[in-house]
Order: C-alpha cells, then structure tokens, then sequence
C-alpha cells in the first residue's frame, strides 16, 4: 500500500468517526479488588495487569517535558523526575496505599493526558501510611560468579503529605552477556562467522528523597536523585569460517548524575488551576575502550559533561463541557565532550572530536477539550517552538529552528465497550547531543563521526485505534497508523567515517493487532 493510499484509507475513518456518537464511559475504574487474584506487590503489578493499557514510560525522542512524560499518573499529577524511571516510581507504591486505577480514555477535562491517547491514574489512600521495605537479592551466573542487589526504602503518607527515601546498590556480573556467533561481509570480500564471548560487570547505587506538601490553595513537591554507575567488560571473537583474526575489545565506563526537581500546584479560582515544574540535571562520564587484533591495537577514550534545565508553567480552566488548557516551556541543554582515537599510539583526527553543543528552546502551547456530547470527545491544540543549536570547539555552527506542531484527537464511544480514537499531528523529533560528538564501538570496527549539520526529524502522524472490551477484563484492538517523515535520520558518510544524518523524505505504515483475553470461561480461573 502506498502511503497516500494509507492516509486516505484513516482520513474515511476519521470522517466516519465524527458521523454519530452514543453514550459510553471515558474513564474506567479498576479497584484494588480487581487486581486481588493476582496478588501483586507493587503499583508496577498492577498496571500490568489494567486491561488493555500498555505502559509507555516517555519517549526520549520527542521534544519537551511533556513528551518526556509517561502515561501513568499518580494522584493526577506526573512524577518531577527524567533520571528516576516510571517503573522505579511504580515499584515504590504498594498495593495497599492504593484506592484504585481509573484507566483514562481518549480527551478528558483537566486531566494531564500530555500527548497521550490513554493514561493510568493511580489513586492514593488519603489516610495515615508509613512503608518500610527492605529489598535484598541475588543472581548466580553460568560461570560461578553472583551478582546482587540491595535496597531501603522509607515512606510516609498523609493525605497531600509524602516524605520518601530511599537508596539502593546493585552488581551485576557474569559472562554470556552477548555470547553468540556474529556475520560480517567485509567490502568486496566473503562472508566471515565469529564467535563472541562477552564478559561484564556492572556496579550501580543510588539515593532518593521526595516531599510533598499541602498549602493553602493547592500542594507543593521537591525532589533529589544522585546516582553512579560503573560498567567494565571484554568482548573476545574468534573465527569460525570465511578467515579473519580474532580480537579482544575491552571497555570501561563510568557515570555519575544529579537530579532536582520541584512542581507548584496552585488553584487560583473556581475552575482555574496553575501548575509551575522545574527540573535541572547534570551528569559527568569517562569512557575508554582497547581492542587488540593481532599485534595491532586502536583505542577509544571519551569525557564528557551534559546538562538540562527546564522550566514549565500550565493553566487550566473548566467550564461545563470546555477545558482550556495554556502555558510556556523554556529550557536549556548542553553537552560538552572530548573524545580520542588512536591506532598504535598514533592518534587520529577524528570530525567534531571536541565539540560542546548547546541548546536553547523556548515554546508556548494551547489545548482545548471539548466533552458536549455523550461519548464524544474532542482534544485540539498545538505548540509554537523556536530554538538554537549551536557549537563551538572543532566545530562553530549555529542553526536557528521554528516549528509549529499542531495535533487533533478524537474519540468517540458508539457503544458501551467500543471506542474509536483518531490522531493527526505534527511530530518533530528531539536531537542526541551524542550524535554530534565523534564516538566508536571498536568490537563492531566501527568509528562514528560528529555531525555539526544534524537537523530533528519532522513528520505527520494519522494514526486509527479501534478498541473493543468484553467479558470485563478482555480487550480486542485495532491500531492502523500511517506517517509522513520529512527528513530521516539514517547512517551516512561525514569525512570518510559514519554518521548520523538526514538522508532524504520517507514514509511508515504500521498495522497492529493486540487481544487480551482472560481464561475464566476455559476453566482456568485469573489467566489471561
């Protein structure tokens, strides 16, 4: 199917989508007796057990904080946090603190859904809970070593009143990390087989604290996050069959990062409410890598130190079957890394080894959702961005960007248990500083260059879901999505050595088919 003929084939639906609506929920509840037959021990059990939602913890390629976001909520609000992933926040929270899970559907009314179709709200207990978890654990590897882990945690809870620590330390290690046989197909030569035993060894810690308090019109949160981890492995090929040498690559990382970050919500009057969100984060790595090949050796080293700051500011306003929601995003990052590549002690000049790349952006938004009709609903807003990339060291560029991203949602229920959502917007996406900077993985022969003229991909994404629920927790789907990209970013030649760059327009289709369904009424009780 051709790409037009896709998008029309979801621009029909779309239109047949607006043609009527019935009266059905946009919001399931799910209470915690729902979730008792599997026995879960954490929040993270239990959305993977809400019917047909699948968690979805950000996605890193889109821009802005919101993006970032994933599509679970806890007591309406998104966690203040990039580093701390949303299954780490999931795994905090024990069933037991839990009321129940409302699995939002489609545009709801002051409700932060943030780009996504469906989000999970996990509400809390509003009384008085005080956990205490202690988390130990241990994994024996094939070669005879153990790795473990180790964790404390301590939370209180009172009403809007949260007070969280915690720490945990972990080790990883084995061999087998990437044990297997690898092809490669040498340019105007034969096919060559390798054999790959890899060995690792990963040691990570972390400590957490959070707190949140009530004020007179609203709740205020703040929280800090320091993390370390160190990764030190060998990857060792031998030939099998088609000649070439053998090789030993060995690799030595070490990471440390910091995370603050705090979130005001404020009501301001009868229906207004103010959200304010600031993040900043800092991390510093050291990275060096060896491979020896007969008696050759190449070595790769990397320092570097990157940085984000952001700023956010939303207000909504609820009337009747109208919710306006506006506000500003402003943030800055940067990257700054030196990197070294040598054959034989004989250091070669690699493109933008030393660069530092920074980025400033600064973008307003609007949405407005509008609930007039029974299981009908209409989500409509977008984003006016204007940005700057610029680099100074081996490199001195600066590009300046203005991206307006438009995006409709619509949802319509015909009947209790279906639903049809329908989505058009304008995606662009975020930009790796990494891929500006000259990097290498001397296991695979591979030297990557910086690329000082790297633009974000930009795209139109038409996207159909048709949703059918029975049996009450069985779930039946229908995803057709349909995208125009105007410039990929794909591998290509910078100096002589690969690189990431726009190679030119493309398009992707993407038909997809998902059933949950539960197995009480084949005698096997509480399996899906």
């Amino acid at each position: 199917m051709s790409y037009r003929l896709g998008l029309s084939g979801l621009a029909l639906a779309a239109g047949l989508l607006i043609a009527g609506a019935a009266g059905a929920q946009e919001v399931l509840v799910y209470e915690t007796a729902f979730f008792q037959a599997w026995r879960p021990v954490t929040a993270l059990d239990m959305i993977a057990r809400v019917p047909g939602f699948v968690l979805n913890e950000g996605d890193d390629d889109q821009r802005g904080l919101a993006a970032a976001g994933g599509n679970v909520l806890v007591n309406g609000a998104r966690p203040t946090t990039k580093t701390d992933s949303l299954q780490d926040v999931l795994r905090r929270l024990r069933p037991a603190n839990i009321v129940r899970i409302e699995l939002i559907r489609g545009g709801a009314g002051g409700v932060e859904m943030q780009g996504h179709p469906v989000v999970a709200n996990i509400v809390l207990q509003a009384q008085a809970q005080t956990d205490r978890v202690v988390e130990v654990g241990a994994r024996a590897y094939g070669d005879g070593s153990v790795g473990g882990i180790a964790g404390l945690q301590w939370t209180r809870r009172l009403g809007l009143s949260e007070t969280e620590v915690s720490a945990q330390a972990a080790r990883e290690t084995g061999r087998g990390a990437g044990e297997g046989e690898r092809t490669i197909q040498p340019v105007g030569g034969a096919l060559q087989a390798f054999a790959i035993d890899q060995t690792e060894k990963v040691t990570s810690g972390s400590l957490r604290a959070a707190v949140q308090r009530p004020t007179a019109t609203g709740k205020y949160r703040v929280n800090a996050l320091v993390s370390s981890e160190r990764s030190q492995g060998a990857t060792r090929t031998n030939p099998v069959s088609g000649g070439g040498s053998g090789q030993v690559t060995e690799n030595d990382e070490d990471e440390r990062s910091l995370e603050l970050g705090g979130r005001l919500d404020r009501r301001l009057a009868s229906g207004i409410d103010l959200a304010l969100t600031g993040l900043q984060t800092l991390s510093k790595e050291e990275e060096t890598e060896a491979t020896r090949q007969g008696g050759d050796l190449e070595t790769f080293g990397e320092s570097s130190l990157a940085g984000e700051s952001i700023v956010r500011a939303v207000g909504r306003l609820k009337r009747d079957a109208w919710t306006f929601e506006a506000g500003g995003e402003a943030a800055y990052n940067f990257l700054d890394s030196d990197t070294r590549y040598a054959e034989n002690g004989v250091d070669i000049p690699l493109p933008s080894a030393s660069v530092k790349v920074e980025e400033k952006r600064a973008e307003v938004f609007g949405t407005v959702t509008w609930q007039g009709r029974p299981g009908l609903s209409v989500d409509a807003g977008g984003r006016l961005e204007v940005s700057e990339i610029s680099q100074s060291g081996d490199a001195s560029t600066a590009t300046s960007f203005f991206f307006a991203k438009p995006r409709v949602l619509v949802t319509w229920s015909p009947a209790e248990g279906r639903q049809w959502r329908v989505r058009l917007e304008r995606e662009v996406g975020q930009l790796d500083f990494g891929d500006f900077v000259s990097s290498a993985q001397l296991d695979l022969g591979q030297i990557n260059a910086g690329n000082p003229d790297l633009q974000p991909s930009r795209a139109w994404v038409l996207e159909t879901v048709y949703e059918r629920r029975f049996w009450t927790r069985g779930v039946f789907s229908v995803t057709a999505l349909a995208s125009r990209i105007d410039n990929v970013n794909d591998q290509l030649s910078v100096g002589g050595f690969n690189a990431l760059g726009d190679i030119g327009v493309g398009d992707r289709q993407r038909l997809v088919a998902a059933l949950s369904l539960p197995l009480d009424k084949f005698g096997l009780p509480g399996a899906r």
